[in-house]
């Protein structure tokens, strides 16, 4: 078993992040990008998720990938 754990902070006023969707892809030796997983940060800004790894798996690279429009979106009216 994996765990991936994160914290994302509001990089204008240093709050956590909550609602933010975050994705994982998997990128292979040849290049090839594919979604691993989604999720999205807790009332903490943060992430914890366990997952299985298959010895593929292991051999491959990862990209996270913070959707913070839609956060600043919804935030922008408080600044």
């Amino acid at each position: 078993m994996a765990t991936l754990s994160s914290h994302l902070l509001n990089s204008v006023d240093g709050t956590h992040a909550s609602g933010v969707k975050v994705i994982i892809n998997q990128i292979n030796s040849l290049g090839v990008k594919k979604i691993f997983f989604e999720t999205e940060t807790d009332d903490g800004g943060r992430i914890l998720k366990d997952f299985e790894l298959s010895n593929d798996d292991c051999e491959c690279d990862y990209e996270m990938v913070c959707k913070t429009a839609d956060y600043f979106s919804k935030k922008k009216n408080n600044f």
